[in-house]
């Protein structure tokens, strides 16, 4: 196969993964079937690109999985759940792998950064209260005036973080 079309097909191939990361039933023959190649093509695609096809696939699972258990909005969803958002189906091997690839685990990793879930919450909350309201003339921001809600909002601007360092503006 020549590079170029060698190249466009792992693009392909590439993106279908990314786009299936949160099946826990994709499996190299689908990916193959969908991509019309054989499984064996398709695993000396990735060779050929230095790496196995399992092994990216846990890779972007993980980084998935642990963007979302930094920023995740929802307070309450527990480690297992993500993971299996993520497409794993055994949190012990979710787990291990994840600290095998950050060094810590997830549960580690959520705690030191749940700063960031708060900023994103508070900017989320900030910007609907900032937000015209198409339904009335006066702006969110006017009617909710010095609220408690919205002095909240402006002290975790410059709250510092849990390393006693200040967080700085939180920006749109």
């Amino acid at each position: 196969m020549q590079l170029v079309e060698q190249s466009g097909l792992a693009t392909q191939i590439r993106d279908y993964v990314r786009d299936h990361l949160h099946d826990p039933q994709l499996s190299p023959r689908q990916i193959a079937a969908a991509n019309g190649l054989s499984v064996r093509s398709l695993y000396a695609l990735y060779e050929s690109m230095g790496t196995s096809l399992e092994q990216s696939i846990i890779r972007q699972r993980l980084e998935g999985a642990r963007t979302d258990l930094a920023v995740s909005p929802q307070r309450y969803v527990s480690i297992a759940a993500t993971a299996r958002a993520w497409g794993f189906t055994n949190s012990s091997f979710f787990s291990q792998r994840f600290r095998q690839a950050f060094g810590m685990t997830p549960r580690q990793w959520r705690a030191e950064n749940r700063p960031l879930a708060v900023a994103h919450r508070a900017r989320a909350l900030r910007d609907t209260l900032d937000r015209p309201n198409p339904s009335s003339p006066s702006h969110a921001a006017d009617r909710v005036g010095d609220s408690p809600v919205r002095r909240l909002l402006l002290d975790t601007r410059s709250a510092p973080t849990s390393s006693g360092r200040q967080a700085g503006p939180i920006r749109g």
